[in-house]
């Protein structure tokens, strides 16, 4: 039975217009992933793209906009009284921003500040001890191969929210979310 669901925030919650390329651009990143490649560089150079992401993170917040069906959604796993978290390679600052302007209430937030980003199990793990839940008990919600990965190893159910995909994992909806819980039987 399902007791808590961790959602990626970027591309899972909300739309937001964060533009990669340019990210990448700006800090010389030629390969691998941004968050990974920054914390490979030297200081000071390292802090200086840690600003210009940031830069980009927070502009990004104060734009961002709920995905289709994200508020019936949370909405429905709180009246099901089921917990609910964020698990998220955002910075803190840009979280907040994007939960207060959007009206988004989780049990527990972790940020890159907070663990490893996915892919790595532990942000997903750290927010089941935080809920006081086995990872069997918890469904994550993303967007990416990372979500997928990072869920698989946490030993966490997993959708990825990509349409027209045909991958089992995968899913058109946010509303399909709530369909599996109730059909599953996995919420009471």
């Amino acid at each position: 039975m399902i007791k808590g669901v961790i959602f990626d925030l970027d591309g899972t919650l909300v739309d937001s217009p964060l533009d990669f390329a340019r990210i990448r651009k700006e800090i010389g990143c030629d390969r691998g992933l941004v968050l990974e490649f920054i914390d490979s560089l030297p200081s000071p150079r390292r802090e200086e793209c840690h600003g210009i992401l940031l830069g980009h993170e927070l502009r990004a917040a104060d734009e961002a906009v709920l995905k289709r069906g994200a508020f019936e959604l949370c909405r429905f796993i709180e009246e099901a009284g089921l917990k609910k978290a964020l698990v998220t390679r955002n910075c803190r600052a840009a979280v907040g921003i994007v939960c207060t302007r959007l009206g988004l209430k989780f049990d527990v937030v972790i940020c890159r500040e907070d663990a490893p980003p996915k892919p790595s199990p532990e942000p997903l793990l750290k927010a089941a001890r935080a809920m006081g839940l086995e990872p069997a008990a918890l469904l994550h919600v993303g967007d990416t191969s990372f979500d997928h990965e990072a869920a698989e190893r946490a030993g966490v159910r997993s959708f990825v929210l990509k349409p027209g995909s045909r991958e089992p994992h995968a899913i058109d909806s946010l509303l399909q979310v709530m369909t599996y819980l109730r059909e599953e039987n996995l919420v009471e």
